[in-house]
């Protein structure tokens, strides 16, 4: 499933940081797109369980993002007040962070084909370690 440098293990614990430690489904997936997976069995295990609910939980937590630092998604995304239009570069990247999110979201991966669960899992574990590097930055710009 890829490995995760070390800026990347802190911008998910950041980003993720009021659900990392939870059981929740997008806890679990944040966690997993840390540590990895120990087996096949377990990526198989935690894809069943949280696969599709945490695709779900990662469009509905990402889409509200911009709202925990009080920002329109423009704001977020340029990282500043803009006065005139944000950043075109950046406002297209973070919607197409959120438009793979809800690509995500759409498959049914607790009942998709067997051998599908493999790529999907590889898509949320690359989302969640895309998104955060994006979100980092931008969370610090904003915070008091």
């Amino acid at each position: 499933m890829g490995t995760t440098t070390k800026p990347e293990i802190a911008a998910i614990e950041q980003v993720f940081a009021t659900v990392y430690e939870t059981d929740s489904a997008i806890g679990v997936l944040a966690r997993r797109a840390v540590d990895g997976f120990a087996s096949e069995n377990q990526l198989w295990q935690v894809m069943d369980t949280h696969g599709s609910k945490g695709a779900r939980a990662l469009l509905t937590f990402l889409t509200g993002l911009p709202g925990t630092v009080g920002r329109t998604d423009g704001q977020f995304a340029a990282g500043f007040a803009a006065h005139t239009a944000p950043l075109p570069e950046a406002l297209v990247e973070w919607n197409a962070i959120l438009s793979e999110a809800f690509q995500l979201a759409l498959i049914d991966i607790d009942k998709t084909q067997r051998d599908r669960i493999p790529e999907a899992c590889e898509r949320l574990m690359k989302l969640i370690r895309y998104a955060s590097s994006f979100a980092s930055p931008r969370l610090r710009a904003w915070s008091p």
